[in-house]
């Protein structure tokens, strides 16, 4: 006795417009998530180099920046008694670059 085994299998064919819509569909959608990551990444990254940069200074630094620049900037006098004045800052490196300019 002659058992005949049929084997079936499908015939039919893929379908091959919604196999490129799918894939044209998803390549899409993984572009706009690349492009949106990239944007969100660099537009973090640039706001964490601006906090780092824009660090907001103290009132009391402040103040005591202002009044060191203001002491840098003025007159005064280091010892009265033997004619030691304190000469500005900007005008002391012009009177130290014209006591070396006729040296070699």
């Amino acid at each position: 006795m002659a058992h005949s085994v049929q084997i079936n299998h499908d015939t039919s064919e893929p379908y091959s417009k919604q196999i490129f819509f799918f894939s044209l569909i998803f390549s899409v959608c993984l572009i706009v998530i690349f492009i949106t990551s990239l944007w969100f990444y660099r537009s973090t990254v640039s706001n964490e180099i601006y906090l780092k940069e824009d660090v907001n200074i103290s009132s009391s630094l402040q103040n005591m920046r202002e009044e060191e620049d203001n002491e840098l900037r003025r007159f005064g006098w280091v010892d009265k008694s033997k004619g030691v004045i304190k000469l500005p800052i900007d005008m002391a490196m012009r009177r130290i670059v014209e006591s070396y300019q006729g040296r070699p």
